[in-house]
């Protein structure tokens, strides 16, 4: 009898689950049920808690690494710096820094209470935003360019990239804080350098290369933008920063150079936009959401005594962490109707509470029921909370059509 093992095996039973997630979230569009959140509950289905189909090895763990670099590397892609200075970026700045003190007085109460071990990792957990998740529900409803889009997106950059900044300064670990900023310092500038080289040193060969190659086997653009990528994962990572840092920080550079590119056509940037998305979302990131739902620790979820009291407890600390600063803060600039769908979305969380619960079980400084728990909210958090807020959305589009005629 053949043994069904090894990495390949492994791939195969991992893109019938990403097959299947989008499938079944089709047959049931009135929930509009995240793709994401599918591939996760089929990833614990097809881990080794429930039928045991797939084992881990180190060639699928890396992908899964790969994955989640690459759905920060899309985040950072799809910012615009211009249209997100100003208000969007302000408000979204003190809205997070409003959401970690709050964060940071319920994690002491849960560390005093003693249901948690360190209260720093969960304030860090609780005060994200998965803007990986939000920027496709965006795009699909048309919202990701509007005034509301904008604040959506800034308070959503934020809630990402400041509890990863944390990480890479207070988590370093190679070098100690000191070092660990001037390490970020010495990236950032690096960064700086290869943006501004790259806008102002532009070779027509190569531009003109780039683009008869877009639509052919050179994909030249495609390379060199894969390069920047493996780059700067390369430098962060023996840098003892996170990785995470160097792929968001790729996209956004990737972004403002083919802004600046001489003779650009919106074309080009489309086309490119599409070869990233189908090269994140139509490999690598169900990879990673598959594999995170493999991970899941279910037994720790079901036999855990606290878990029916914490998962609770986790999602109304992402509405208030993140979902009453928004609610109090925008008041003077938005209304209650985009208000509350904004709130929503900024409490929407996923991808960094994966990231921050594996370095703290990883660490020993979080239970595993209690990483167990967190991820159990998150997933739910993205279940509910876009849901309610597209709800709210469509119900307000349709009284604002309803009115005019």
């Amino acid at each position: 009898m053949v043994e069904l093992t090894g990495t390949f095996y492994n791939l195969f039973i991992i893109f019938i689950a990403a097959i299947l997630a989008p499938i079944v979230a089709s047959v049931i569009p009135r929930f509009k049920f995240p793709v994401v959140v599918l591939e996760i509950c089929l990833g614990i289905i097809i881990g080794p808690q429930v039928l045991g189909l797939v084992h881990l090895d180190p060639v699928i763990n890396e992908l899964s690494q790969f994955g989640l670099g690459f759905l920060f590397f899309l985040a950072g892609f799809e910012i615009d710096i211009d249209r997100l200075k100003g208000k969007p970026l302000t408000y979204a700045v003190i809205g997070w820094i409003i959401s970690l003190i709050i964060a940071l007085i319920i994690g002491g109460i849960l560390q005093t209470s003693g249901l948690v071990i360190s209260f720093i990792f969960i304030a860090l957990a609780i005060s994200t935003t998965a803007v990986g998740v939000l920027v496709p529900i965006l795009r699909d409803e048309g919202d990701l360019n509007s005034n509301f889009g904008r604040f959506v997106f800034s308070a959503g950059v934020v809630g990402e990239f400041a509890p990863l900044a944390i990480l890479a300064l207070f988590f370093n670990k190679v070098y100690n804080n000191f070092s660990s900023l001037i390490l970020i310092l010495i990236f950032i500038l690096i960064a700086v350098t290869i943006l501004f080289t790259v806008r102002r040193w532009q070779p027509p060969y190569i531009v003109d290369l780039m683009r008869k190659t877009m639509n052919n086997s050179g994909q030249l653009a495609l390379r060199l933008s894969l390069l920047l990528l493996v780059a700067l994962i390369f430098i962060t990572m023996n840098s003892g920063i996170d990785f995470l840092f160097g792929a968001f920080t790729a996209g956004i550079i990737l972004s403002e150079v083919i802004k600046m590119a001489k003779n650009k056509d919106d074309k080009d940037i489309e086309n490119m936009r599409i070869k990233f998305e189908g090269i994140g979302f139509g490999l690598l990131i169900p990879i990673f959401f598959v594999v995170s739902g493999i991970n899941f620790d279910l037994k720790a979820f079901l036999t855990s005594p606290t878990s029916l009291l914490m998962v609770p407890i986790f999602i109304i600390s992402f509405l208030i962490v993140r979902g009453f600063p928004a609610m109090v803060i925008y008041r003077k600039i938005l209304s209650k109707a985009e208000r509350v769908p904004l709130a929503l979305f900024s409490a929407t969380q996923l991808p960094m509470v994966i990231v921050i619960t594996n370095l703290a079980v990883k660490s020993g400084t979080m239970h595993t029921n209690n990483a167990a728990d967190l991820v159990g909210a998150a997933i739910m958090s993205v279940i509910l909370f876009p849901f309610i807020a597209l709800i709210m959305r469509n119900s307000k589009t349709k009284q604002k059509v309803g009115s005019d005629n």
